[in-house]
């Protein structure tokens, strides 16, 4: 086969420096050449001769350097890599342009590809090198390397990286006293020193063991100044504030008390499919997401269970302000408010009596007796007279014995006075009509709102309020009633 016309060269670049034919130690002044060779659009496999000219111009123009050649090269794919040295003095810094020529068959002439290709800047890397002892030379403050050691605004480095003179306004700097003791302190450690007018900063970075950034103000003092540590090795851990991160991530705040340990900003809406501000969990699985003011359990996109220390011991709800906590309902109105059905095995209530709130229609206090108000229907009223049959119960709360369960929450209703229906309850009674032993049937009485002794059986029928726990020998008192209407 006979490469024609056709064969061009495609992506093809100078990168790098070749060490071969070159003196020990010496970077040589050979660049290596890779490219691709095409026929009629497809990639070339075999063996081509390939020849190699330097030119000065993208036209016409003068060789520069010697022609190379490359014989055999196997070609797969249309790839091909080769070194080229064109001699010393072939980069001065001038434009240098690449002519490639290509033949399959050594008997015949070699085709010569065009355009020839512009060479940028990588073959002229050797220049920067030119200086005595292979050194890079200072230009008015600039940058030196010199033994191993790299200087910026300095001609003799003395660390592996030295920094003087001013940078924008402020100034980088690691002395060699300073510097000296630190490499004595940590051994081989690498680190890069800065300061400006009112600060200091290190970055240390030991490759046998871990980076750690520290910061000081003032003197010189390792100890309490290294605020963040990262340790080498696959159980790589994270400390701010600590230089033994006990977890992947571990935050000392130890004597912040006026800054947040962690503060997260941005993100979105936590929702099934949104980021969130934080989110805890691989995101292909299980998660919980947080933003500003939500938390949500997900499953692989999917809303899911959210429990709070499911195997754990107590939870605790509390706040500083109404501390109301809110099932079914954005808004609570109270510690707890349940906007839906509840469904529990065993339910302890601490409170005594069962309550309904009322709107009443007199003015009362707790221990008070009320009734039916047949002047406003719904309403209830001071109950009056004895054996009044339209009792309805007593003003809970009296005593400072708390209600168990209040129900009723109409609207119109929500700062109604709970009626205690049943249960324990203090009861305000008059003893006239005879003195009150534990056990008594009570019922309304001629003082209002006050309960007594039910002696006419025939009338306390429908006008009972319930049975006397404690006595009230004389007068007008508190006596503890188990409510019970009938």
């Amino acid at each position: 086969m006979r490469v024609t016309k056709t064969v061009i060269v495609v992506a093809a670049c100078a990168v790098g420096w070749t060490h071969a034919a070159v003196e020990a130690g010496s970077v040589g002044t050979a660049i290596t050449y890779q490219g691709q060779l095409k026929q009629g659009g497809v990639p070339l496999d075999g063996t081509v001769d390939l020849e190699f000219k330097l030119w000065d111009a993208a036209v016409e123009g003068r060789p520069v350097g010697l022609t190379v050649t490359s014989r055999g090269l196997d070609v797969v794919n249309g790839l091909f890599t080769v070194p080229l040295e064109f001699g010393p003095g072939a980069f001065t810094g001038d434009a240098r342009w690449l002519e490639v020529g290509v033949r399959t068959d050594s008997s015949d002439d070699y085709t010569v590809l065009s355009p020839r290709q512009a060479l940028r800047g990588t073959p002229y890397a050797h220049y920067a090198l030119s200086s005595p002892d292979s050194a890079w030379a200072p230009a008015e403050g600039g940058i030196s390397y010199f033994g191993g050691d790299l200087g910026i605004g300095t001609d003799v480095p003395l660390l592996d990286l030295q920094v003087h003179e001013d940078l924008r306004g402020g100034r980088a700097s690691g002395s060699s006293s300073l510097g000296a003791s630190v490499l004595n302190t940590l051994g081989s450690s690498r680190f890069f020193y800065m300061q400006s007018d009112d600060t200091a900063a290190w970055l240390i970075w030991d490759m046998a063991s871990d980076l750690r950034f520290v910061q000081m103000d003032g003197m010189f003092d390792p100890a309490p100044w290294e605020r963040m540590r990262i340790t080498a090795g696959p159980f790589s851990k994270v400390g701010i504030g600590t230089t033994e991160p006990q977890a992947k991530l571990h935050v000392d705040s130890t004597g912040a008390t006026t800054a947040p340990v962690l503060q997260l900003e941005g993100g979105s809406d936590a929702s099934t499919t949104g980021a969130g501000i934080l989110v805890v969990g691989p995101t292909a699985g299980r998660n919980i997401v947080m933003d500003g003011n939500e938390i949500m359990a997900r499953d692989n996109g999917v809303a899911s269970k959210l429990y709070l220390n499911a195997d754990g011991g107590d939870v605790a709800i509390s706040a500083s302000g109404t501390g109301n906590v809110g099932i079914g309902t954005s808004t609570p109105a109270a510690m707890l408010d349940v906007a839906g059905t509840a469904r529990i095995q065993v339910l302890e209530i601490l409170g005594a009596d069962l309550a309904e709130k009322f709107p009443i229609s007199d003015n009362v206090k707790p221990g008070m007796v009320v009734a039916i108000d047949p002047k406003h229907p719904g309403n209830l009223c001071l109950a009056r007279g004895a054996y009044n049959q339209r009792v309805a119960g007593v003003v809970s709360g009296a005593n400072d014995l708390p209600a168990g369960t209040i129900l009723g929450n109409l609207p119109g209703h929500e700062n109604a006075t709970p009626i205690a229906l049943t249960g324990r309850v203090y009861v305000w009674a008059d003893a006239s009509n005879g003195s009150i032993e534990p056990g008594d049937l009570l019922t309304t009485s001629n003082t209002p709102g006050h309960a007594m002794k039910a002696t006419d059986r025939s009338r306390s029928y429908g006008a009972t309020i319930g049975k006397a726990m404690t006595g009230l020998e004389e007068g007008r008192g508190l006596v503890l009633v188990l409510v019970n209407l009938q």
